[in-house]
């Protein structure tokens, strides 16, 4: 009897376990892309660049999360962002003084964190 019920138990488990990485692969989850795949957009700015400044980003999992990331940035008019997943930083640079404010609420309207903002 019990090893039935130690029997059933792990199928659950394993039937959980498959459903949630069919999920993950399938771009459901929250951190991959939130329903499909995000590809970045490299961006380029129009004149010399006035200014940089390395953001560390908290939240970052995948591939997509950098893409969803470094595209929220790149809407922001006179900023130019590449983010770094491994290093969970965003390196921008400016035409225009675009404030830490701003780019706080980039970030954040993607879904991630800011942790701090530096100018290099």
């Amino acid at each position: 009897m019990i090893n039935i019920v130690l029997l059933v138990i792990i199928g659950v488990l394993v039937f959980l376990g498959g459903r949630a990485t069919l999920r993950q692969l399938g771009g459901e989850s929250i951190c991959c892309g939130k329903g499909g795949k995000t590809i970045a957009e490299d961006k380029k700015l129009d004149g010399e660049p006035i200014a940089s400044k390395e953001v560390l980003i908290g939240g970052m999992k995948c591939v997509n999360c950098k893409n969803h990331v470094q595209n929220s940035l790149n809407k922001i008019s006179g900023l130019a962002a590449y983010v770094n997943l491994k290093n969970n930083t965003a390196f921008i640079k400016m035409t225009r003084n675009v404030s830490d404010e701003e780019i706080k609420n980039a970030v954040l309207g993607a879904g991630y964190n800011v942790l701090s903002i530096a100018n290099m």
